[in-house]
């Protein structure tokens, strides 16, 4: 029997300096207190303390042993959430003047429900493998995660349909403008692949799941997981070219 720590946090000691890269801004950072403390830093002022087990791979590999776990989930500290505000404040939210706060807390709420869902799901079928490399002769872990995921899944989808939604009421002047606007017809490609993936999951939580502890249903499971993950690089794709473009751009 394996261990597995699903909580367990990083920061990385040379992060970029925020304000060079994208600009003046309430960004996270991190000044080095010694070889093995450091201080998360945010707007320039300090944070909170830690230590080199969120940057040093050796020293938590160490951590591990000591504490007999064989595999962790690393999460990124909380501060580093602060990221998922960025394509706000570059694109089209920032542009908005009367609901301006509203949609830039709508769409850091997007993106994190974007990573939670899509990058989930890319963690559980990492862990997967990775454990079945190192472990061939043992089970799946797929029973153990899937489940779990499902409900991190649902809720991530429920706040992705609100957000876009009212992403899509506040940037598009008028039903019409889906169809008249190359704006509308992109978002509309993206809706039709964000389509695919919600058949997709629906397909897996509903028919593959049940199967899932058996050798068929669990390589089933990976397939069909491989192809959603797949369209949602698309989805991703069309996501970069929506916040290059303007609403009114015909």
């Amino acid at each position: 029997m394996k261990t597995i720590d699903i909580h367990s946090h990083f920061f990385p000691a040379d992060i970029d300096d925020l304000d060079v890269r994208f600009g003046e801004g309430i960004w996270p950072g991190f000044r080095r207190v010694s070889e093995e403390e450091g201080m998360i830093t945010l707007d320039g002022k300090d944070y909170r303390p830690i230590y080199d087990a969120c940057w040093n791979a050796q020293r938590r590999i160490e951590e591990m042993d000591k504490f007999s776990v064989d595999i962790q989930i690393m999460c990124a500290t909380p501060i580093l959430f602060a990221l998922g505000a960025f394509p706000g404040l570059t694109g089209h939210a920032a542009g908005e003047e009367n609901l301006r706060a509203l949609a830039l807390v709508a769409d850091a709420m997007h993106v994190w429900a974007a990573g939670g869902w899509m990058g989930g799901l890319a963690v559980v079928f990492y862990l997967d493998r990775t454990w079945r490399r190192e472990s061939p002769d043992a089970t799946s872990v797929l029973p153990a995660l899937v489940p779990v995921f499902s409900l991190v899944a649902m809720a991530s989808v429920g706040t992705l349909a609100l957000t876009g939604t009212f992403a899509a009421w506040l940037h598009l002047p008028s039903i019409g403008s889906l169809f008249s606007t190359n704006y509308g017809r992109t978002l509309l490609l993206k809706l039709g692949l964000v389509g695919i993936v919600l058949a997709l999951g629906g397909l897996n939580y509903k028919v593959l799941t049940p199967r899932l502890g058996t050798r068929q249903g669990n390589e089933q499971m990976r397939n069909a997981g491989a192809f959603e993950l797949l369209v949602a690089q698309a989805v991703l794709l069309v996501t970069a070219l929506l916040v290059r473009m303007s609403p009114m751009d015909h």
